[in-house]
């Protein structure tokens, strides 16, 4: 009698918290969601449902508890789909409250009933690196890239998850970056330079990928290699002198004294180093932005070289190296360590990646 008079009032709470909600009422549903998981705290849907409103709006903190007592419940009442949302949801706000020991916890638990989803085995991944347990981290990673590493946690009406699909090459490329960064971290250089490998196959115009590759090589001391990599690197962003650095010191490990000489003469006269510090894809565009830095530009013979203003032209590509789309940033003349940021949007549909050249 009374648990059905409870679900008489519950039931219509939920139903319109979960309408207010689809209407971006935020406020009014989490109010609702509230009275409801405290009317019936055996059911864990009030309760994933506060929990998800405040995880979105980012009140970390305040949503643990919510997905805490909803996977409690959801579990032991037997509820797997609730569960594993709930679960799921707990170790993210745990991993943004930087509580990644409890995170841990949580997705070993969550990867007991949902062995093969991949977005659980990154994230714990990352809460491994981070609380120190490196050779974990790096086991689950190489287990994601073997394995292909596509997404496999959907999130449902009720999740804290979201954000915009990728497309599978570039989970699988992440991945391996994942993986080559941790092993280029414990100095590693052969498996790291393993993983570049195979981040670059997978995205042949990913900068960081390249670099690392080439910095791998460095490590190592693979001469051949390094040119190979370093003058891809270059073909992305001639004007950065790490780049140039990384060309010079391949061409001195192989002997080729000519052409260590020419880049040297390249880095001496760069009149400014162009860094490229944050690139973001979406589904029709991508954003570009970045910082150019004057330097004490001198000829071979060490004759100073004035500030001189530079044309550059940024070409967005597609997985197969079209260019989509073209933007230009203007450098203008800078003094010794001053600097200059740019920002550039470009609209295209499949840009995976960016170069550029002097106009």
């Amino acid at each position: 009698m009374i648990e059905g008079l409870r679900y008489t009032v519950w039931l219509p709470l939920i139903n319109a918290g979960a309408d207010f909600a689809k209407a971006g009422t935020n406020d009014s549903a989490l109010a609702l969601l509230r009275q409801a998981a405290t009317i019936y705290p055996e059911r864990p849907q009030a309760a994933l449902g506060a929990g998800a409103i405040l995880a979105n709006s980012g009140k970390s903190d305040s949503a643990i508890p919510y997905f805490q007592r909803a996977a409690e419940v959801a579990e032991r009442e037997n509820l797997t789909t609730e569960r594993d949302q709930a679960t799921f949801n707990l170790a993210a706000v745990l991993q943004q409250a930087n509580r990644h020991q409890e995170a841990i916890t949580a997705l070993e638990k969550y990867l007991k009933w949902k062995p093969d989803d991949a977005d659980a085995k990154r994230a714990l991944a990352v809460s491994y690196q981070i609380t120190g347990q490196t050779a974990k981290a790096q086991a689950l990673n190489a287990e994601v890239v073997a394995k292909g590493g596509g997404s496999t946690h959907s999130s449902s009406e009720g999740t804290a998850a979201g954000g915009g699909a990728n497309p599978a090459g570039a989970v699988a490329a992440s991945d391996a970056m994942r993986l080559a960064i941790g092993y280029y971290s414990a100095k590693n250089w052969a498996e790291a330079a393993k993983a570049f490998e195979k981040a670059v196959a997978l995205a042949p115009y990913s900068r960081d990928a390249t670099y690392g590759l080439a910095s791998s090589y460095l490590a190592l001391k693979d001469g051949p290699k390094l040119v190979s990599a370093a003058q891809k690197l270059m073909a992305i962003e001639p004007m950065n002198a790490d780049a140039l650095a990384l060309l010079g010191n391949g061409y001195r490990t192989t002997h080729q004294n000519n052409e260590a000489l020419e880049v040297a003469k390249q880095l001496f006269a760069l009149p400014a180093n162009v860094s490229v510090d944050k690139f973001t894809l979406a589904a029709d565009s991508a954003t570009l932005s970045g910082v150019a830095t004057g330097r004490a530009a001198q000829t071979a013979e060490g004759k100073p070289i004035p500030p001189l203003a530079t044309a550059l032209i940024f070409e967005f590509v597609s997985a197969q190296g079209n260019v989509l789309a073209t933007e230009g940033v203007e450098i203008p003349a800078l003094k010794k360590d001053e600097t200059s940021n740019f920002a550039v949007r470009a609209t295209g549909k499949g840009i995976v990646g960016w170069r550029y050249k002097r106009k």
